[in-house]
């Protein structure tokens, strides 16, 4: 931790992580591998980064989010987190990263197209292939601004 960044809360950092600036963890919320918060940026209530994921500004990121791989996230409209979302109700997270959209969900972490893949493999024969479909679409319209 450099500058006046602040970790509270049961929050914890492991690896290579770092914080600079004014970047503040709460509520037991955890940084991996070479993840790096700064600036104004906030983690908190269970989010997750870990990778070479970056988080400067002033977003915050919460609520079992999880920013892995390559993400950069620099607005609060780099990333969408959908809640409750498919059979297991647990947080879907979709955001920036280096090329296009990375994509975290339980234990799948890769690119959107890759989800899309991993989707119709696993879910074809379920209502919750076509939800994905839509939250996808939907974090692309957001973040790439694809209409």
């Amino acid at each position: 931790m450099y500058h006046y960044a602040q970790m509270h809360d049961n929050s914890r950092m492991y690896g290579n992580s770092r914080m600079f600036d004014n970047a503040r963890m709460l509520d037991n919320s955890r940084m991996y591998g070479n993840a790096q918060l700064s600036g104004n940026a906030q983690l908190s209530e269970n989010a997750l980064m870990s990778g070479n994921a970056k988080m400067w500004g002033n977003v915050q990121i919460s609520r079992n989010a999880r920013i892995a791989g390559n993400g950069l996230i620099s607005t609060s409209t780099d990333v969408v987190c959908f809640q409750n979302a498919g059979s297991e109700n647990t947080t879907l997270t979709i955001y920036k990263a280096k090329e296009g959209l990375e994509v975290t969900h339980m234990g799948f972490q890769g690119t959107d197209i890759e989800f899309l893949k991993f989707v119709k493999k696993h879910r074809s024969y379920s209502k919750f292939c076509k939800e994905y479909s839509m939250m996808v679409k939907i974090a692309r319209s957001r973040i790439l601004l694809i209409t």
